[in-house]
């Protein structure tokens, strides 16, 4: 009997689990790891001055700060309304998401430095994950608008034409939209929300161009199997 429940355990253990249980674990590891070292570098002063985008540094060679500016912010009120903000999206995003919105987020989140590092020579120091949350905004618009029927994806439509021309607002007038969060002392960097946003459209775009285009060959390779012609590559 002790030999079977073992034999009955491991063989437990090593049952994959379900796909769609698989995706849900995958959609918490953003938040849950965005959650804890944002908090755990806002209360460790020395790891901010490390971590945050800081021009000078990069140019030195400290690269990483490309990826990890995005975790430090400019105090606790910053970092309530960006974790909030990616909560929230992570949620409307779903298990569907998967692994593919974690890859798209860090893709974008250096987007987003290497495009203040190119198109805002200005900006010397950034904190902040409002633009890889923008990024993420974008993907859950493009999500819902592919899948909901003609009248609501016409609403997403116009919601997602609506956040393009904010961003862009962001960038040539970032005084005009208060950006609530910000110490009075610190500007909005409008390049991070349009970097994010058009990063996260031009990933949408290609992920669905190469899903089409795997699709289209899967289903000649089936026709062809079941007809007994002879396959290509």
């Amino acid at each position: 009997m002790a030999t079977e429940r073992t034999r009955m355990s491991s063989s437990a253990l090593q049952t994959k689990l379900p796909r769609g249980e698989r995706r849900v674990r995958a959609g918490l590891v953003l938040p849950v790891l965005a959650v804890v070292a944002s908090v755990v570098i806002q209360c460790w002063p020395a790891a901010q001055a490390v971590l945050q985008y800081d021009r000078n540094a990069i140019s030195l060679g400290q690269h990483w700060r490309l990826a990890t500016g995005h975790l430090v912010h400019w105090g606790w009120r910053h970092l309530a309304g960006d974790i909030s903000a990616l909560i929230l999206l992570c949620w409307a995003i779903g298990p569907r998401g998967g692994w593919k919105v974690i890859l798209a987020a860090l893709g974008g989140a250096v987007a987003i430095s290497l495009a203040i590092v190119i198109a805002d020579p200005s900006t010397i120091v950034y904190r902040g994950m409002s633009g890889v949350n923008y990024g993420l905004l974008a993907w859950t618009v493009l999500a819902r608008l592919a899948a909901s029927p003609r009248r609501v994806a016409a609403c997403y439509a116009a919601l997602l034409a609506a956040l393009a021309v904010k961003v862009l607002l962001d960038v040539a007038a970032p005084g005009m939209i208060p950006n609530v969060g910000l110490p009075d002392r610190i500007a909005l960097t409008g390049i991070a929300h349009a970097a994010g946003f058009y990063a996260a459209v031009l990933v949408w775009i290609l992920h669905k161009s190469l899903a089409a285009q795997f699709s289209s060959r899967r289903c000649v390779g089936l026709v062809q199997a079941q007809s007994g012609l002879p396959q290509s590559c």
